[in-house]
């Protein structure tokens, strides 16, 4: 109930800004009224809800698994970023583990996403050098990514991506066409 009453404190502002003056706090009451006519017209006003198609989808393949890795980075960062620009100043360490490897595919590019924020970076250039599965179960990554810090005169940022998501997220090996393949939706 608390937070309705704020909500409608909040709206009252919103609907007359004036009524934040001082000199115009002896209105409220009057105020306060037509903001319940307000909220009582608008709580029976129809909704709906609507496909969101911004998302981006992302695929690394390679002969390795550890390339498909590798290629999915370089795909996430080139949907945000011009990565022919980026040069190799800086350079991360990343290590990751999951219960499986499409869980660790999600937490090597979300690691790659908290570097890119935490250091103000882009990168281009990914070497995953351990990828295997441990004794009990559990899938190990370590890796290195280079880049530099970020210029928008020279990177030409694109979108910004939040996250990479578990939509349409799979690790497979293509039989067919001899290689492996890492994919998932970014959130953008």
């Amino acid at each position: 109930m608390t937070a309705v009453f704020i909500l409608m404190i909040l709206l009252v502002l919103l609907v007359n800004p004036t009524l934040a003056r001082e000199e115009n706090r002896g209105q409220e009451m009057c105020h306060v009224e037509n903001l319940k006519t307000f909220l009582n017209v608008t709580q029976f006003m129809p909704y709906e809800f609507f496909e969101h198609k911004a998302d981006i989808g992302i695929r690394g393949t390679g002969r390795t698994l550890e390339e498909a890795f590798e290629e999915a980075a370089k795909a996430m960062f080139d949907v945000m970023f011009d990565i022919s620009r980026v040069g190799k100043s800086l350079e991360i360490e990343i290590r990751c583990d999951a219960p499986n490897l499409e869980e660790l595919f999600i937490e090597w590019l979300n690691a790659l996403l908290a570097e890119r924020d935490i250091n103000d970076a882009v990168f281009a250039h990914f070497k995953v050098e351990r990828l295997e599965q441990l004794d009990d179960g559990r899938w190990v990554l370590e890796a290195k990514a280079y880049g530099e810090r970020f210029d928008a005169e020279k990177h030409k940022p694109k979108v910004e991506v939040k996250a990479a998501t578990y939509s349409q997220l799979r690790v497979y090996f293509n039989e067919k066409e001899q290689k492996w393949i890492a994919q998932c939706v970014l959130d953008v």
